[in-house]
């Protein structure tokens, strides 16, 4: 024990000089205070290079926090600014789960951005000592990034800011975020942490899952697709960002060719692209509005889908004759999926008592959805915070947790226990029919990213959903009908004094805005309406309700005049 605390005193000593002699290169923007939320760091990518480096020492940091056991695990870490403008950038930490960084950590992550220089030796002693980490490992730092034109710069000052704190980068190069957040949960998990394990998990649990009611083209030939055998192709806006890469690999697996046409419009390529412009599911989920490049009128009565910037969020829609969008965001996904789980539970004839099922929505969940679910489905729903770290967490409570946030990012987590039962009904039924509704819940946990919510993963999922419940878009459409809302957002002063509680449904600051609110609420045919400060811009969002689109839009601008006439005028 003393040879190993001298050795690691002196591989602490060298590594420290090192790292702090390059962060010292380069220091935070004068007057800019960095925050880590759900969504990473994220903000204009010419003030990230001081953040990147650090937060790669922090990163090789973290990797020396060994298991129970004493495992190596690897971490991760994403450059990416998700659905921001093209000129923004930013840095997500996949902790060694291969889920969202423990939030114990964000602190650490914080007071390391915003150190200055004096307190940078001190700073990272304080963090290593509390973090119990073991200096003398040498940790695996999982690395990608988007297609952003500054992603490459900070990649690389990103790598440097590991190897200054003794890691060891494996470079993934451009991926999608939830590809690596995949990887290092695989890797973690004595499971291959490549790409090509990746695509082939999804595309083999596709065509499990699919094989019985479609078809399909013998050839498994994206080139030579039978369409009468196959399903509706799909037409995927893949907004201008790194989605593209992805689906076109996924596309030309034989499992995924063999039974669908994946079409990729908004690709990053053109004189018109530019990436989250007029483009991608926060475009079309939030403004209710087709994205560049669809036609109403020529795309009429086609499938789309839409991801945005870094393929964690995904939404389905299509247009009708008259040109009106029918909008299947991430409120109709879940109602979806999770009524094929409770059939096949079902049908499997898996002890329902014994195995929770449960949704987690947010506050911008629709209300025709949660009732729905509720009462259709016979399924229990929780409410969290906005944030895939509030919802994924009190997902974890079910031994089947399903999440979809209405914009469309989700994903279904489930149980050891659970699918040991999905696979011994799979094994052992009782009958031929249920052990088939075992085996196809046995894919569809493989089909499922369970780090993270996946577009990629999830339009398969829907597909699949649709496939063996023989639905079209139009039934999905009408399986209920959503309120009229809008979700729009107004600039104040200053965002922090919006303070909210009851997994943000209720404000509680400033003072008298939640009363002014319901009384604006009251006045309304089954209106609803809460605020909260966003987490990624500089900003107040509201959500409406309402029985008539008309009214949803008039009270979310009065509730918002509010907002603006509450904060602005607070001390």
């Amino acid at each position: 024990d003393r040879a190993r605390t001298t050795t690691t005193t002196i591989v602490m000593s060298a590594t420290l000089q090192s790292a702090v002699a390059l962060a010292r290169k380069y220091l935070p923007p004068n007057g800019v205070t960095f925050s880590y939320g759900t969504a990473g760091f994220r903000c204009d990518a010419s003030l990230l290079p001081s953040v990147v480096v650090r937060m790669g020492m922090l990163a090789a940091i973290r990797g020396r926090c060994v298991s129970e056991t004493g495992n190596v695990r690897a971490v991760g870490v994403m450059i990416t600014a998700s659905h921001n403008k093209v000129s923004d950038n930013g840095l997500k930490m996949v902790d060694y789960t291969g889920g969202m960084l423990a939030q114990e950590w964000e602190r650490y992550l914080v007071n390391m951005a915003n150190c200055a220089k004096m307190n940078l030796e001190s700073t990272l002693m304080a963090i290593i000592q509390t973090a119990n980490a073991n200096m003398a490992i040498q940790p695996v730092v999982f690395v990608g990034r988007d297609t952003r034109p500054s992603s490459p710069e900070l990649h690389d000052l990103l790598v440097r800011g590991v190897v200054a704190m003794g890691g060891v980068v494996k470079d993934f190069g451009v991926v999608c975020t939830p590809q690596l957040h995949f990887m290092v949960g695989s890797h973690n998990r004595g499971q291959p942490a490549t790409l090509e394990h990746y695509y082939d998990t999804l595309a083999n649990a596709f065509s499990d899952l699919v094989s019985d009611v479609v078809v399909g083209n013998d050839q498994g030939d994206e080139a030579k697709e039978d369409e009468a055998k196959q399903l509706v192709p799909t037409v995927v806006d893949c907004a201008d960002g790194v989605g593209a890469v992805s689906l076109r690999e996924l596309r030309k697996h034989k499992n995924v060719a063999k039974y669908i046409k994946i079409d990729l419009r908004n690709t990053g390529e053109g004189d018109d692209a530019v990436l989250n412009h007029l483009v991608g599911a926060e475009h079309v989920q939030k403004k209710r509005q087709l994205p560049r490049n669809v036609d109403a009128a020529k795309d009429a009565g086609i499938k789309f889908a839409s991801l945005d910037g870094d393929a964690d969020r995904i939404v389905f829609y299509f247009v009708d004759k008259e040109g009106g969008l029918h909008l299947m965001d991430g409120d109709k996904i879940v109602s979806l999926v999770t009524g094929l789980i409770k059939e096949l539970i079902k049908k499997a004839q898996i002890d329902e008592s014994a195995i929770s099922v449960g949704v987690v929505q947010t506050a911008y969940a629709n209300g025709a959805s949660t009732a729905y679910i509720a009462e259709n489905l016979g399924v229990k729903i929780e409410c969290a915070r906005t944030g895939v770290k509030y919802v994924h967490h009190k997902a974890e409570e079910f031994d089947v947790g399903a999440y979809f946030e209405a914009n469309g990012h989700g994903t279904v987590l489930f149980s050891a226990k659970a699918v040991a039962a999905f696979e011994k009904a799979a094994a052992s039924g009782a009958t031929e029919e249920a052990r088939r509704a075992g085996a196809q819940l046995v894919s569809l946990n493989k089909l499922i990213n369970p780090f993270i919510g996946d577009a990629v993963s999830d339009l398969l999922l829907v597909e699949a959903a649709l496939a063996r419940k023989g639905w079209t878009m139009n039934d999905w459409d009408t399986l209920y009908a959503d309120l009229p809302s809008l979700t729009d957002k107004t600039a104040v002063k200053d965002r922090t004094l919006v303070k909210t509680t009851n997994a943000e449904r209720t404000c509680t600051a400033p003072a008298g805005l939640q009363a002014a609110i319901d009384e604006l609420v009251a006045q309304v045919p089954q209106g609803r309406a809460f605020v909260r400060p966003s987490g990624t811009e500089d900003v107040v969002r509201v959500y409406s309700e309402a029985s008539t689109q008309e009214a949803a839009d008039k009270l979310n601008a009065d509730v918002a005049e509010l907002v603006r006439k509450f904060v602005n005028n607070s001390q």
